[in-house]
């Protein structure tokens, strides 16, 4: 299996255009590691973009507050 990070990267790749998604991180570590998707808002239909598995990697999704802007 590739590296965490690489397959962070490419679902990442695949959702960064939809609406709401302003990142991507991994937590956890060893075999508990998992990918995490940051959103602005957690909405039903952004939620059912989001996979909860990729690549055989668990994913999850946290609402993320935008800092503002100065």
């Amino acid at each position: 299996m590739p590296a965490i990070t690489t397959i962070k990267r490419e679902l990442y790749n695949q959702l960064k255009d939809q609406r709401g998604i302003i990142g991507a991180g991994i937590k956890g570590k060893g075999s508990s590691e998992y990918i995490v998707i940051f959103v602005q808002t957690l909405t039903a239909a952004l939620l059912k973009k989001i996979p909860s598995e990729f690549k055989g990697v668990t994913v999850k999704t946290e609402k993320k507050t935008m800092p503002k802007a100065i």
